[in-house]
């Protein structure tokens, strides 16, 4: 199933982790605030994603920890700016323990 979401372009033997499926990962399937790919690109390969999956619509506030949002500045900002245009709090996601951040 997984052949029909790309379409390749390149020499060489395809590489066993150049043909995954974009639907699921590694890690787990993708999720609504996941960002699909449309192109992977490997030292000997072009591969185009032929049936990509959508992109999300916006930001999912509602699955956005406060944790992660205290990392990420612009969309403290963003959520900020929104809340005061609507005049009403924004909704957030779940508590979550992140893992430690490399230095």
């Amino acid at each position: 199933p997984w052949a029909s979401l790309v379409k390749e372009r390149g020499d060489g033997e395809e590489g066993a982790g150049e043909r995954r499926g974009t639907r699921d990962t590694p890690f787990g399937p993708l999720t609504e605030h996941d960002v699909p790919v449309d192109i992977i690109v490997t030292p000997t390969r072009i591969i185009r994603v032929s049936d990509p999956l959508p992109k999300p619509s916006g930001v999912y506030w509602d699955l956005l920890s406060p944790q992660k949002l205290a990392q990420i500045k612009v969309l403290r900002e963003l959520k900020k700016k929104l809340e005061e245009e609507l005049g009403e709090e924004l909704p957030s996601g779940p508590e979550e323990v992140l893992p430690p951040i490399a230095e």
